[in-house]
C-alpha cells in the first residue's frame, strides 16, 4: 500500500514523457533520489510511531510478518505439539509423580476386607444391609444418624441364599432366543 502511494507520488512529480534521451537519464537519477528521500521519510515515520519491527530494506513491510501460509501452518502444528507436551507433562507430574512423592497408595479392591453384599431400603432415611467382613456376615440397620448391628448371620446360610437369588435372576432373565421368538410373533 505504501509502495503504491510512493509510485503515485513519483508519477505525479515526473515531467512530461516527451523528453530527450539525455534528460531521461537525468530523470532516472532524480527519481532514485526522490525514492530514497521518500524511504527516509517513511523510516522516520515508522520510528516516530514506535514500529521497531519495520524492515528498512523493504519499507511498508514488517520483518516479523509471515511471508506465506506455510509459516502459519507450521506454527499451528508446533502449537498443537507444544500443547500435547504440556498436557502429557501435567498428567505425568500430577497423576503419577505426585502420589509417589506424597506416598499416596492407590485404592485396590482386593485390599478391602469389608463388602456390602445386599442393601434393602426401608424409606429415604433407613435401610438394612448385609455386610461381609472376611468370612463373617452381619445384618446392619443404617439410619440417618446411626448404624446398628442387628444380628450376626450364618455364613453357610448367606452363601446358600446368594446362590438361590442368582439362579432366580438367571431364570427370570429372558434369553435372546426367547426374546426373539416373542418379537417375531404376529399380533392377532
Amino acid at each position: 500500500m505504501k509502495r503504491a502511494a510512493l509510485a503515485i507520488c513519483l508519477l505525479l512529480s515526473m515531467p512530461a514523457l516527451a523528453q530527450s534521451p539525455a534528460q531521461d537519464e537525468a530523470l532516472t537519477a532524480t527519481e532514485a533520489a526522490e525514492l530514497k528521500r521518500l524511504e527516509d521519510i517513511e523510516a522516520q515515520y515508522n520510528r516516530v510511531l514506535g514500529d521497531e519491527n519495520a524492515d528498512p530494506e523493504n519499507p511498508g513491510r514488517r520483518s516479523d510478518s509471515p511471508t506465506d501460509t506455510s509459516d502459519i501452518g507450521w506454527g499451528a502444528i508446533r502449537a498443537v505439539f507444544a500443547l500435547g507436551a504440556i498436557v502429557l507433562l501435567a498428567y505425568l507430574l500430577l497423576g503419577k509423580g505426585l502420589p509417589k512423592i506424597l506416598k499416596i497408595e492407590q485404592p485396590v479392591a482386593q485390599r478391602r476386607i469389608m463388602q456390602v453384599i445386599d442393601r434393602l431400603p426401608i424409606d429415604q432415611r433407613r435401610s438394612i444391609m448385609i455386610i461381609r467382613i472376611q468370612d463373617e456376615y452381619f445384618l446392619i440397620g443404617a439410619a440417618e444418624n446411626n448404624i446398628q448391628l442387628l444380628s450376626k448371620l450364618d455364613a453357610d446360610g448367606v452363601g446358600d441364599a446368594l446362590e438361590i437369588a442368582q439362579s432366580r435372576m438367571a431364570a427370570e432373565k429372558p434369553s435372546l432366543g426367547k426374546l426373539a421368538s416373542l418379537l417375531s410373533r404376529k399380533p392377532k
